[in-house]
Parts: C-alpha cells; structure tokens; sequence
C-alpha cells in the first residue's frame, strides 16, 4: 500500500517507535507521518521528527485538529518530495549536460548548431579554431558572415531542407579571419 498518511499511536508501538518508523520510511514516498502522544516532551517531539516523522498530535485527541495536522503533514510531504525529485533531475540534467559538452568538444572536426535564422548558438572549438576566431566570439553571428557569398544564399534553404526531411547535406567554404 501507498497511504497518504500513517498514524501511529506511541503508546501502542513505545519503544518499537525508532524500528517501525524507518521501517514504513521511504525517502522516495510522499507519505507521511504523524505521531499520537499523552505528554510529549520537546526532546520527544524532537525524537519524533528525527526518526522521520512530520508531526505529532497530543492526546487526548481531537478528531478535526488530527485531519488538519494529517492535511498539513501530507502537503509539506509532498513538497518536500517534489523538491527531492527536483534536485535529482538536476543533477541528472546537469551530468548529462556535462556529457554532450565533452562529446562536442571532443569531436575533431568542425561542429556548430545554429537556429532557423543560420545564428550560431553552439560551436565546437574545433570549429572556432578553423574559423580563427574564440567560440564566444562566434557564438550569436550568422554563418553567413563565414561562408562565400554563392553559399550564403543557399543556409535559409538548407534550414528548411533540414526542418521538412530531418537532414540535408551541405558543403561550404567558410571565411577566416
């Protein structure tokens, strides 16, 4: 089962609290738990919420304040998983990120990506080595300012060539410094 929310009554589980607890843990879950308790002490509501829990509730029990407390519980839960989830894809994002960097760099030949427009975003420094130029130089021109003028009327029509069927083959001669 996948419940919303555990309740659990500490004088029923008492000193199998700190097994039980982690045992119905999972830190991918959004889950959550609330305690129920007679007297909890501030070390014990601390206890509570270091062993995993997000609240607790003292008795004697008052049903609509246990719903709002289990309510609250619940949404500060699945915030705190959507931010847990949040920070893996971004650390996901920012590896795979790492791995396209240095397969474009690492390919010896000449490599840029463009936009509709034919303005560079990306070049490899390969590719801003040929041109004599820095890539953050060349990044945000036009490759028509690189290439011979014959070639640069064709880029808008190689574009779309590339938009329609996937892929267009295209040589040129580029401009240097």
């Amino acid at each position: 089962y996948a419940p919303d929310v555990v309740v659990m009554d500490y004088a029923m589980v008492n000193d199998q609290a700190d097994e039980l607890l982690p045992s119905f843990r999972n830190p991918e879950s959004a889950t959550a738990h609330v305690f129920i308790a007679t007297n909890p002490t501030p070390e014990m509501a601390s206890h509570f919420m270091h062993i995993g829990a997000e609240a607790y509730v003292r008795r004697p029990v008052d049903p609509f304040y246990t719903v709002t407390i289990c309510e609250m519980a619940r949404r500060e839960r699945a915030l705190l998983s959507i931010e847990d989830r949040l920070k893996i894809r971004t650390r996901e994002l920012k590896e795979s990120e790492e791995r396209f960097r240095q397969l474009f760099e690492s390919i010896p030949e000449a490599v840029l990506v463009h936009d509709m427009d034919g303005r560079i975003l990306h070049i490899n420094q390969a590719g801003a080595q040929r041109l004599e130029y820095l890539p953050e130089e060349l990044v945000g021109e036009t490759l028509s300012r690189f290439v011979i003028p014959v070639c640069a009327d064709r880029i808008h029509q190689h574009v779309q060539n590339t938009v329609n069927n996937g892929f267009t083959q295209f040589e040129t001669t580029f401009i240097s410094q």
